[in-house]
């Protein structure tokens, strides 16, 4: 049997070999594994701009997210070693958001209540697993008052700023807008949760975003990728260190903000959609909207299960 210090020091090597397992793999080219983060870095890629799928949820499902946000935050540590890592997902990421954005700004056009309701159900899909991993250390009732006030207020100022946006255009034709934009797809890759689709859609400009980036808009794509690499550095740190000493408050935080977001963009009856149209329900429009509600809560759900199978992924497995 082994003394307490023993095994808390067995404890200290295992954890330190884990945090260099990436590392080391790196010492030697594998063009397999190579091939495989770009294809995580794809799919992380296409969750920044998918409404109800978070960049940062995907990349805790294949266990790189808090050695992304520990990169970021800290980027002269290893940074050769870290940047030989990371590089296939980046590219891999920056590819998803392409593709994604083409795909989806189609799609949007021509259906746009039955993927709004689709992602409805990415997030419904989500939030069981969502709920889990902010009370796994414990959860205590402040950490649901939290929850309750962040989704009040969430709520309460959207509601307050819809009116206005439904008379109001965002003005895309200004440079600002693209930035906040690309702000906004950073912390879906360091919120766990967190939709950047989901709010574009509530401030009426997801279509032309997802048309803008998916054309290779240059206008449009170069103040986005400096917004989301400025935002990215500025914030990973801060929230790593928020995440990893309030992770209960902070996650059930981003519970309340996630249901109010989502809450406010359900086209309901008579709710003008994002290309002036009213939105109305006939029998087809009802089955295809909740058909494709289900598929979304299949694909949240999936995706949580994902998380839990491979959350302690080590980068070795990668």
């Amino acid at each position: 049997m082994k003394s307490p210090r023993k095994a808390k020091k067995t404890k200290m090597t295992d954890n330190k070999a884990n945090e260099n397992n990436i590392v080391n793999d790196t010492k030697r080219f594998n063009p397999f594994e190579w091939l495989f983060r770009l294809l995580k870095g794809i799919v992380v890629g296409i969750g920044f701009i998918v409404p109800g799928i978070s960049g940062a949820a995907l990349a805790a499902i294949f266990g790189f997210y808090e050695e992304l946000l520990s990169f970021v935050g800290n980027l002269t540590k290893d940074f050769t070693k870290n940047l030989r890592f990371f590089l296939p997902i980046g590219i891999g990421g920056f590819a998803g958001v392409i593709l994604g954005s083409r795909v989806m700004g189609d799609f949007f056009k021509i259906a746009e209540i039955p993927l709004i309701w689709f992602f409805v159900g990415c997030v419904c899909g989500i939030m069981p697993g969502l709920f889990a991993k902010a009370g796994q250390n414990g959860r205590r009732k402040v950490h649901l008052a939290i929850a309750v006030v962040s989704f009040i207020l969430m709520g309460a100022l959207m509601l307050a700023l819809q009116g206005g946006l439904e008379t109001v255009n965002v003005p895309t034709e200004q440079m600002w807008v693209w930035f906040f934009v690309g702000a906004l797809m950073a912390l879906s890759a360091v919120i766990p949760g967190f939709s950047t689709g989901t709010l574009l859609i509530y401030l009426g400009i997801y279509g032309e975003v997802m048309d803008g980036i998916g054309n290779l808009v240059l206008p449009i794509l170069i103040p986005v990728m400096i917004g989301a690499v400025v935002c990215a550095f500025l914030v990973a740190k801060v929230f790593d260190r928020l995440f990893k000493k309030y992770h209960a408050g902070m996650y059930h935080f981003v519970i309340g903000l996630i249901l109010a977001s989502t809450v406010i963009i359900i086209p309901w009856n008579g709710k003008i959609l994002e290309n002036g149209d009213i939105a109305s329900y006939d029998l087809s429009m009802v089955l295809l909207s909740i058909v494709s509600a289900l598929l979304g809560a299949a694909l949240g759900a999936f995706m949580w299960i994902m998380e839990k199978n491979f959350t302690k992924t080590t980068r070795k497995e990668s």
